[in-house]
């Protein structure tokens, strides 16, 4: 078993364009100011929509940060393109009504976390056959099942 530790932080904006989805790349994440950026995160989604992203623009991210919420996804399935480790992903947003007392419901939270402790986990994979859609088509899709 191996663990690689990067020695920089290059993140993935997952970015709708014209052409489909594209994710540029703002490297040496670590050391920037938010303000930084936010800028330079806006620079590269720009230039990526605009189709004058660089081939080097569009690799080497250790993590990628994607979102369906605007096109109302609830569900994706992300695909990890080497050297990433992770990709972070937020869906919409989406307010419940919750019956019962918030009490019992912690109750029932803490049991399951204790039951799950108790256990030995095994990661279970499935293969998913999943048509490949431009962008965020396969978002859209996940958006209108949900409703």
């Amino acid at each position: 078993n191996v663990i690689l530790r990067h020695a920089a932080v290059h993140a993935g904006i997952a970015t709708q364009t014209p052409d489909g989805l594209k994710v540029p790349v703002v490297r040496d994440v670590m050391p920037r100011s938010l303000e930084d950026l936010a800028g330079e995160i806006r620079r590269v989604s720009d230039t990526a929509r605009a189709g004058k992203a660089r081939r080097e623009e569009l690799t080497g991210s250790t993590i990628t940060v994607t979102s369906l919420g605007k096109l109302g996804g609830i569900v994706s399935t992300p695909i990890l393109n080497l050297p990433e480790v992770a990709i972070v992903g937020v869906n919409k947003a989406v307010e419940r009504v919750v019956a019962g007392c918030v009490d019992r419901c912690l109750d029932r939270f803490a049991e399951r976390l204790e039951a799950v402790a108790d256990q030995e986990l095994e990661q279970a994979v499935a293969p998913v056959d999943v048509p490949v859609q431009p962008g965020g088509a396969d978002a859209r899709r996940s958006g209108d099942l949900a409703k």
